[in-house]
């Protein structure tokens, strides 16, 4: 890939993505092995899952296609300016500016309206999110509330289904979804 390039790896099938120097997307047969081109293109950014391709071109336009890149559909009504995509378990999450928004089942979530808004960071498993807040608390969307309100979070990892996370004065913790309970982190 060239310096602005992109890569991606399907979550299901493990297929991997990744443009060219002409900003192309490819993907790799690996049954063929070779490279071969989903025609999209110029391609800013990609997250891929469940064999569905989600790109926002470098004109703004957010696409949905299958892998070879036929079949593509534009998702967004308006011209996306430096949001991110993020995909898991066939699940689209697009963070732009601070709010973000959900696609899953051929739909947006809550008719196109933000599901979570003034996030900083973002982790996801399929259905399932935890944001990181601009003042640092932790909000679970399986729980349906802030699970953290020290506002001391600094950055958010994920753990399967549950969460690790690093404070402002570098402590790591532990939540788990089963317990709904923090606990320290004390694995390393």
């Amino acid at each position: 890939t060239s310096e602005f390039g992109v890569v991606a790896i399907d979550d299901a099938t493990g297929m991997l993505f990744a443009s060219d120097n002409k900003r192309q997307l490819n993907y790799y047969d690996a049954e063929g092995k070779s490279w071969r081109p989903t025609h999209l293109s110029p391609v800013s950014q990609v997250a891929v899952s469940g064999g569905k391709v989600f790109a926002i071109l470098d004109d703004g336009r957010l696409i949905k296609a299958t892998v070879d890149g036929k079949d593509s559909l534009q998702l967004w009504p308006k011209l996306i300016k430096g949001g991110s995509l993020t995909a898991s378990q066939g699940v689209l999450y697009l963070f732009d500016g601070d709010k973000i928004y959900r696609y899953r089942n051929d739909a947006w979530d809550s008719k196109g309206k933000p599901v979570a808004f003034a996030m900083q960071q973002l982790v996801v498993k399929g259905d399932a999110y935890y944001g990181l807040d601009l003042n640092g608390r932790v909000f679970s969307s399986v729980a349906q509330r802030y699970i953290d309100r020290d506002a001391n979070i600094f950055k958010l990892w994920p753990i399967g289904r549950d969460l690790m996370v690093i404070t402002k004065d570098n402590l790591r913790f532990y939540y788990s979804v089963e317990e709904d309970q923090w606990r320290p982190w004390t694995q390393w």
